[in-house]
């Protein structure tokens, strides 16, 4: 399989699995990936053929079972390796995806279940992510954000997406997993202004990748 594939088979696994929808439009992936629709199309037709995905024209895509055993390979390997480099290479969580994102190509699941094992079998990454145990099997995971029921209150961070804006946002503001976010103005057409101490904005895109519960 080549990395593309497996990027694309990774990106479903999240937009689907760990969000608990049926189907991920492909007009989502685009986005995500910042290709054009057509591209998208092309290419999950590809994963298609191969077995590894389901494709609903119009309508969306979704990860056959041999799809999902791909993505927990790829997503226990990358998250793996990230708290390595954390916890005994002193990286900061900013910094490790990309690394992750090449180790993670390279490794066997025979070095993978080794490192799990050296690493104390840890349940989550340091983004807060579920890692897959050696079985494949997940553990409860929280799918909800900030976003999909938008209201005034307190919002616990439990987890987010190891992505660069992402984790750049919960650095600049000194946010983390167990903090708490206090929304005070909701506007969905352009951000999410939150009470803190420096009255924060989230945009939509960062709310739809921080998940956790009201409290």
């Amino acid at each position: 399989m080549f990395r593309a594939e497996e990027d694309y088979i990774k990106l479903i696994y999240t937009l689907t699995i760990e969000n608990s929808l049926e189907l991920v439009k492909t007009t989502t992936l685009a986005k995500r990936l910042n290709h054009s629709n057509q591209t998208i199309i092309e290419m999950v037709k590809k994963l298609e053929q191969k077995g590894f995905v389901e494709y609903y024209p119009y309508k969306g895509v979704k990860l056959t079972e041999v799809g999902k055993r791909e993505a927990i390979r790829m997503i226990r390997a990358h998250r793996v390796w990230e708290v390595f480099l954390t916890e005994k290479l002193g990286f900061d969580w900013n910094e490790v995806h990309q690394d992750a994102e090449l180790l993670e190509h390279a490794s066997s699941k025979k070095i993978i279940d080794a490192l799990y094992r050296y690493l104390n079998e840890p349940m989550h990454c340091q983004h807060g992510n579920p890692i897959p145990t050696e079985s494949g099997q997940l553990r409860e995971f929280s799918s909800q954000t900030m976003i999909d029921e938008p209201k005034k209150g307190r919002f616990l961070i439990e987890r987010f997406q190891d992505e660069k804006d992402v984790t750049s946002f919960l650095n600049k503001n000194n946010l983390s997993i167990g903090d708490v976010i206090n929304i005070e103005h909701i506007d969905l057409e352009n951000n999410i202004l939150i009470t803190d101490k420096n009255k924060m904005k989230i945009t939509k895109k960062i709310a739809t990748s921080i998940y956790g519960k009201w409290v």
